[in-house]
């Protein structure tokens, strides 16, 4: 890991010029010809006013002075603390200058920023600022290109943005007699559009400029850092060569593997600034095998999820759009859906019977002492299967537990109808296991055996065939035994 030295100055290009626009506005305030950005006005503080400008001075408070109150604030004003020592305006108070202002101040209020120049407005902060007592106007700007809104007072030189009336369109540079036309129409406010001046261009290219400076000055540390690594016997890694990963596939259709040799050369686009293309080569032999992969599957265990991430591992672009999903890199082991839990019975012997009442189903299961709690806490969804979907069994069946064995209880099942379960065709009895806590999770039944118990109890029985010996006895007469 490479630890380098922070950089002297760490402004942006935008801040750069931000400050300049700043101190231009400021240096030429006041005078004939002052400079202002392109769309600087003045709005009363009302939020649909300011929401999506930008401030364009800074939004003053006064506050008690007290250490708590001032740290880490922006100040607003000057202190003198004497001896020629002054805290100037747009200083951010560390803790030691909070502490010595308190003295000076001696409990008077100071003026700090509570909102700073150049932020953005959003709703939120546009209903924040309209709370501020005693403000009336808020000077903001809109960045160009851009379009504003603004009253008669800001309408002179300035372009239009929209359509007035057939002669007056958008384009149109404002003069006093148009500003006239307008305002005889019973229109207050006009949209202009914002556009970069001279001003603003020369003040761009400054702060380029100054950001060439600073790009310079800000690797004096590093060269500093290098010499003093030097200096105590550091020395530099060996340059080596780039490395890239590549991805190699077989040509449609292909009946065969295909064989990459080694040091197989393969070009990249030219740099920036360059005509050549930049050659790689493969460092080893690389079979590209036929095997398509088919599905790829994530399971999560401790919280008993699992992802199915086929359509993003296999490149299905097309089908992730149907499916509405993204095609973005995913959690190696974290799922997005339960894992289904499901315990499917049969047994020919009771379900090809004509009914199944009272049928029971015995579970024992591997320990005694926890079997009653654990039982309890299941939460299973008992359905069988009706010939066209699972059909929950109602009423549910009556559970009872006696030591290490516990029973379900039917009162009236319907006969299941055949269906495919695991290329097996049977009557099946689905459990299916839900809402899985924690407990559960961890402490899961081993089952052991399962029993299935019905009781038949049917009078006037005819029997089907009597035999004596092997002789067919006829069942409607009289015979002796």
């Amino acid at each position: 890991m490479t630890s380098l030295p922070p950089e002297i100055d760490q402004r942006t290009y935008e801040e750069i010029v931000q400050q300049i626009e700043a101190l231009a506005e400021d240096f030429t305030n006041g005078e004939t010809l002052g400079w202002k950005p392109p769309g600087a006005i003045e709005v009363e503080p009302k939020p649909e006013l300011l929401s999506g400008l930008i401030l364009n001075e800074n939004i003053p408070i006064t506050v008690e002075a007290t250490v708590a109150k001032l740290t880490g604030r922006v100040l607003n004003e000057d202190i003198d603390l004497g001896n020629n020592i002054i805290i100037k305006k747009g200083t951010l108070l560390n803790d030691d200058q909070a502490q010595k202002i308190v003295q000076i101040k001696k409990n008077k209020p100071v003026e700090v920023v509570l909102y700073a120049r150049n932020t953005f407005i959003d709703a939120t902060l546009a209903q924040k600022i309209s709370q501020i007592d005693g403000l009336k106007q808020v000077k903001v700007k809109v960045t160009p290109p851009g379009a504003i809104e603004v009253e008669r007072k800001y309408w002179i030189d300035r372009i239009l943005a929209e359509d007035i009336d057939n002669d007056i369109t958008s384009g149109t540079v404002i003069d006093e007699a148009i500003a006239q036309k307008i305002e005889d129409q019973g229109i207050s406010k006009v949209k202009v559009k914002v556009e970069t001046d001279a001003g603003q261009a020369l003040i761009k290219i400054f702060a380029r400029m100054v950001k060439s400076v600073s790009d310079r000055l800000n690797q004096v540390p590093e060269k500093n850092f290098l010499a003093f690594l030097d200096l105590i016997g550091g020395k530099l890694n060996p340059p080596l060569p780039a490395k890239v990963p590549l991805t190699f596939y077989l040509a449609e259709g292909s009946p065969t593997d295909g064989l990459v040799p080694a040091y197989t050369q393969v070009s990249a686009p030219p740099a920036e600034g360059s005509d050549e293309d930049i050659v790689f080569e493969t460092d080893r032999e690389l079979v590209v095998t036929t095997a398509q992969l088919q599905a790829v599957f994530v399971r999560e265990p401790s919280q008993d999820k699992y992802s199915d991430r086929t359509l993003v591992a296999t490149g299905q672009k097309e089908a992730l759009v149907e499916a509405g999903l993204k095609d973005e890199a995913f959690l190696a082991f974290s799922g997005d859906r339960p894992i289904p839990h499901s315990l499917y019975i049969s047994c020919r012997d009771i379900f090809d019977l004509p009914t199944l009442t009272g049928l029971q189903l015995i579970f024992t299961t591997d320990r005694a002492e926890s079997a009653a709690s654990l039982f309890q806490d299941l939460s299973l969804d008992l359905s069988y299967w009706n010939g066209s979907q699972w059909q929950k069994i109602s009423p549910p069946p009556k559970k009872s537990k006696a030591g290490e064995k516990f029973t379900l209880t039917f009162t009236n099942l319907p006969i299941p109808t055949k269906t495919e379960i695991f290329v097996k065709t049977e009557k099946w009895l689905q459990a299916k296991l839900t809402n899985i806590n924690s407990n559960i999770a961890t402490n899961l039944l081993q089952i052991k055996n399962i029993q299935g118990k019905i009781t038949i109890d049917k009078s006037d029985l005819i029997p089907e065939i009597c035999l004596f010996n092997n002789s067919p006895l006829d069942l409607s007469k009289d015979f002796y035994p």
